[in-house]
């Protein structure tokens, strides 16, 4: 376990299975086509994980806001012994999130602008 390492996207790019919440950083493990698995902290975080979810990019390891171990552990495990089941989420993420979302909102604004 390393704790707010400087390197930390590099790290995350390289993993073969990450533990996140809901948060910005599901989006990064996403577009990186790293397979996931979300445990949401706030309700706004389990319906963006939800909505994942259902696209394919990301398992949920909780019963909606409640973290259920066995669940976790049972999703864990499986998700460690089946390189399908991760191959499959990182094919599907970058698909989602390609990243360049900041360009084609300029360029809406620059044509709005013009």
């Amino acid at each position: 376990l390393i704790v707010r390492p400087p390197d930390f996207l590099e790290r995350l790019g390289e993993a073969d299975l990450a533990v996140l919440s809901g948060g910005l950083t599901i989006f990064d493990a996403v577009s990186l086509g790293v397979p996931s698995i979300g445990l949401p902290q706030y309700e706004h975080q389990l319906n963006t994980l939800n909505n994942l979810q259902v696209s394919n990019a990301v398992s949920i390891g909780s019963v909606g806001m409640g973290l259920d171990q066995v669940l976790f552990s049972k999703l864990f495990v499986r998700m460690m012994h089946s390189r399908e089941e991760r191959l499959l989420l990182k094919k599907v993420g970058p698909k989602l999130i390609d990243r360049k979302g900041s360009e084609r909102v300029i360029n809406i604004l620059s044509r709005l602008l013009k």
